[in-house]
Order: structure tokens, then C-alpha cells, then sequence
């Protein structure tokens, strides 16, 4: 799964037409480790390609119309799909500058290089001198740009999170269920209560700590036969070693009796 992207289009030094710059540098204060940011690709081929491959991008500039009052937010939410037929007017609000991010988009769809979802928000600008901020009108645009972007991008991660939590479990089960079916196997040979210590080794790679291990195993063997078996746990250090990745049962011992 790719980063977000959040892309900034416009110039600091030209008054209003410093919101998409503006709204990035704000949401690196909070994201600069889970989310891409890129501000001003040069032309419709750089942000074709800056947004190759990824599954959201949310795209912030200035934007210039006269019927708009200074400040006011033009937001379309997906322009690849259900906002499709915005692309004929986005030229209207158009961009303050020359990037043609509807030429981007449409060339991009020629070319099958779209991202899954792209999300363009835009304000009114009406302040363009050299050498000045922002006006009060833009400030608080950019304000509530920044507050909407970091909802999505904080449902977004917090669903990859939570999605790749569940992956890491069902792999350490999935680990942990191939070694007690061995276990069992042994067992049906030598019979359940003769088993007295098992021996494990946790793979450099396995992602899994000692600690863990033993609190998933106590759980896969809790109410069996296998309940009070001594578990010794040995953790390899070899990355390249061919079961790395694994767990691997080591030995059982088994009374004479």
C-alpha cells in the first residue's frame, strides 16, 4: 500500500497564491513520516508521474474566478470518478498559474497513470502582490483545508494500521497453529501426557518477540493436553538464515514412563 500524497501548488512570494504551500508545510508538522508531500512539480508530465501508482492524492492550489468571494473553497472529492464531469470546468475556477492540472488529469486517464482517488481542494484567490503572506481570507481557507486533509489522512493510516495489525496476527496464528499441529502429530505417536518440554526456535524474521510467542502458545493450548507443557523458547540472530521467517520446532521430549 503506497503513502498519501498531498500535492501544493503556488507561490509563497505571491500573496494568496501561496495556499498549496502554505497547506503542506502545515501538514508536515504532523505527517512527515506516513504521508509524501511534493510542492510545485514543474509541469502536467512531473504531476502525471508524481502521482503514479497511488491510491489517494489530495491536490491544494489557489484558484481564480470572479464570482467567488475571496477565500471561498471549491472541493471536489473524487475528479476520476464521481465528480468526472467537473472536468470540463476546471478551468472555471481556474488555477492562478500555468500548470493545466485538467490537462494532467486528462492525459493521465489516456494513459492509465491515475491514482485510485484524487481530491483537488481550491480557494478563491483575489490577492496576488509580490512579496506579501496570505490574506485573512486565504489564512483561514488554508485553515480549514489543513483540517480536512488531516481527517482523511488520519481515517486513511488509521485504517492501513489497523489492517496491517490484522495481517501481523493471522500470520503469528497461522505460525502458531502449523507448530501445535506438529506437536500433535507427535503426540498421537507417543501419546499426549508423556510430552514434557518442547523446544522452539523463533526465526530473526518471524516478527515476534519470546514474550508473545508464549502468551499465543499458552492461548492455542490452553483446556489440552498440551496445557502444561514446559516451553523453551531459543531466539536465532542469523537474517540470512534459509527459515529466518519461521518458527520451528527444535525437539520434544518425551518420558519414559
Amino acid at each position: 500500500m503506497t503513502k498519501p500524497l498531498v500535492i501544493g501548488i503556488g507561490n509563497s512570494l505571491r500573496g494568496d497564491d501561496g495556499l498549496g504551500p502554505l497547506v503542506v508545510a502545515n501538514l508536515q508538522q504532523t505527517f512527515a513520516e506516513s504521508v509524501d508531500f511534493i510542492v510545485n512539480p514543474k509541469d502536467a508530465l512531473s504531476l502525471i508521474n508524481s502521482w503514479h501508482d497511488r491510491e489517494a492524492v489530495y491536490l491544494v492550489d489557489a484558484c481564480y474566478e470572479q464570482q467567488l468571494a475571496a477565500g471561498e473553497l471549491v472541493i471536489i472529492d473524487n475528479v476520476l470518478t464521481d465528480d468526472l464531469a467537473l472536468l470540463a470546468n476546471l478551468r472555471q475556477p481556474q488555477s492562478s498559474h500555468s500548470l493545466d492540472i485538467r490537462l494532467a488529469i486528462e492525459l493521465s486517464q489516456t494513459i492509465g497513470n491515475c491514482p485510485q482517488q484524487l481530491e483537488i481542494y481550491a480557494a478563491s484567490a483575489k490577492k496576488f502582490s509580490r512579496g506579501s503572506g496570505l490574506s485573512a481570507a486565504m489564512g483561514a481557507a488554508a485553515a480549514q483545508i489543513v483540517s480536512m486533509i488531516s481527517a482523511r489522512l488520519q481515517a486513511s493510516l488509521h485504517h492501513v494500521i489497523h489492517s496491517n495489525l490484522t495481517a501481523k496476527t493471522m500470520h503469528e496464528q497461522s505460525l502458531i497453529n502449523n507448530l501445535v499441529k506438529k506437536i500433535e502429530q507427535i503426540a498421537h505417536e507417543h501419546s499426549p501426557h508423556r510430552l514434557q518440554r518442547v523446544t522452539v526456535e523463533l526465526g530473526p524474521l518471524a516478527h515476534i518477540s519470546a514474550a508473545h510467542f508464549r502468551e499465543h502458545f499458552q492461548q492455542a493450548t490452553a483446556n489440552t493436553a498440551f496445557a502444561n507443557l514446559d516451553l523453551v523458547i531459543e531466539c536465532a540472530t542469523d537474517i540470512n538464515a534459509p527459515n529466518a521467517q519461521d518458527i520451528l520446532l527444535k525437539s520434544v521430549d518425551v518420558s519414559e514412563e
